[in-house]
């Protein structure tokens, strides 16, 4: 598993616990520290003697280079990706690593939420929203070798490059799956990279369409990319974790 760490000191426990509470094993945790962290919300030194954590130190680097960096150092051959401030789902890695085995990569729905609920740091309020749309890096699981078959992440964006990944992926021969399942907990808070983001307004974003729509226009390649309905699996009532 991969995680960028900015700023998210008050958080990145509760991502830690998220991961180790997974019934399937995560072999290893590379967390890559892109500095810049203030005192108070840099990487808490209680944290770093845990077992499996692997620490990359790059300075002042986007959080696309970071994830290349870990990906370098990586020696499993399923990739996940999990920012310091978000959180798992309980089940998520039994799910996504079940389908792995016939997908090249599987995503899922992401629920938006700020608080937690009182006493249980890692579930979000019951009122938080679920996003359906193009799933959230965090809400996927990757086969190391399609990632490799990608290019892994574009380092020329600073927002985005994860929307430039996945339409990549998309426009690919690669067999993806979206489950019907939330798969990813987004946590908004003041500190966030993302706050004040406005996805209409974000150039990064403009572009890595833009990019897109080119590959395909010079390759007639037609494949969907506007929003996962082609890759959902089968049809059924939405299935949601907590």
């Amino acid at each position: 598993m991969i995680m960028p760490f900015w700023n998210a000191g008050q958080y990145v426990d509760a991502a830690l616990r998220s991961v180790f509470r997974q019934s399937v094993p995560v072999q290893e945790v590379i967390i890559v520290d892109q500095g810049g962290s203030t005192p108070e919300s840099a990487f808490p030194d209680h944290l770093r003697d845990l077992d499996g954590l692997h620490f990359i130190s790059s300075p002042q680097t986007t959080p696309g280079k970071a994830r290349n960096l870990a990906l370098a150092a990586a020696t499993g051959d399923a990739i996940a990706f999990l920012d310091a401030d978000d959180l798992w789902p309980l089940g998520k890695l039994e799910r996504q690593v079940s389908a792995l085995q016939d997908h090249d990569l599987v995503g899922g729905f992401t629920r938006w939420f700020t608080e937690t609920i009182s006493g249980d740091a890692l579930e979000p309020s019951p009122t938080a929203s679920v996003c359906l749309l193009m799933p959230l890096l965090g809400a996927c699981l990757y086969r190391r070798e399609f990632l490799e078959k990608l290019g892994h992440f574009d380092e020329e964006f600073v927002f985005s490059e994860d929307v430039d990944l996945l339409l990549r992926a998309c426009e690919s021969q690669g067999r993806i799956l979206a489950l019907r399942t939330v798969e990813l907990y987004y946590r908004k808070h003041s500190q966030s990279m993302t706050h004040g983001y406005d996805l209409a307004r974000d150039p990064h974003y403009a572009r890595a369409v833009q990019q897109s729509l080119e590959r395909r226009s010079a390759t007639g390649n037609h494949r969907g990319v506007h929003g996962l309905a082609s890759y959902m699996e089968p049809t059924r009532a939405l299935r949601t974790t907590k």
